[in-house]
């Protein structure tokens, strides 16, 4: 967010809630990103599980970095859902799959309206959906 007016929470990293500010008038100055560095400079990643929602671009930086870190996450997509029920396939989006033997279209990808809108960062393919 902008500014601290742009929050409904308060900022508690003792109650694990860190929230940013682009000009730093409350919690980390800087955007999700810079609050993970940190809390990975603190030590504590071991200690925190993310959950994120919000636009797709900064939902595959938090991915990113997550998986990278190795620290869980997981993630609430937005898409556009034409039908809602599974019908229109618009929502689709492309999972991580293990087993190389097995690839058919509902192994590699998963519809946000009815397999989500949550899922884990390590199997999201990509949240630019």
């Amino acid at each position: 967010s902008k500014t601290e007016s742009d929050h409904f929470l308060q900022h508690n990293p003792d109650s694990g809630i860190w929230l940013t500010t682009d000009d730093g008038s409350l919690g980390v100055s800087g955007n999700v990103i810079t609050a993970l560095e940190v809390i990975e400079q603190s030590g504590k990643t071991n200690q925190i599980k993310i959950y994120t929602c919000g636009p797709s671009v900064m939902l595959e930086s938090v991915r990113n970095y997550s998986v990278k870190k190795n620290i869980e996450c997981e993630i609430a997509l937005e898409c556009i859902m034409a039908c809602g029920i599974g019908i229109c396939q618009g929502c689709a989006v492309e999972m991580n799959y293990t087993n190389s033997n097995i690839e058919t279209y509902r192994d590699r990808f998963k519809l946000v309206c009815i397999d989500g809108p949550i899922y884990k960062a390590e199997s999201l393919k990509t949240c630019l959906v």
